[in-house]
């Protein structure tokens, strides 16, 4: 992983919605900078993916799905019902 997208990326797990976001964003600028996701290493690919997969679960836990999707679920059944993840 490069050190300019581990610094953007590095603290990703916090419960903070927001700056999960914003994270999320500046981590997509940067790699939009140093030649867009096909030239992203396999570990940014893998990292961006979680904080996407992360974001999805702290807005559905704070009940930005709401009545569609309960945020009562555990990480693992929202993932599967938003994402269609079998896994």
């Amino acid at each position: 992983m490069r050190l300019g997208f581990w610094s953007i990326a590095n603290g990703w797990l916090d419960d903070d919605l927001i700056r999960l976001g914003e994270r999320i964003e500046a981590a997509a600028d940067w790699l939009r900078r140093h030649g867009g996701s096909a030239c992203a290493e396999a570990d940014e690919q893998k990292m961006f993916g979680l904080m996407f997969r992360r974001q999805i679960i702290l807005a559905v836990q704070a009940g930005g799905f709401e009545p569609f999707v309960s945020a009562d679920l555990d990480d693992d059944e929202i993932v599967k019902t938003i994402l269609n993840d079998p896994s």
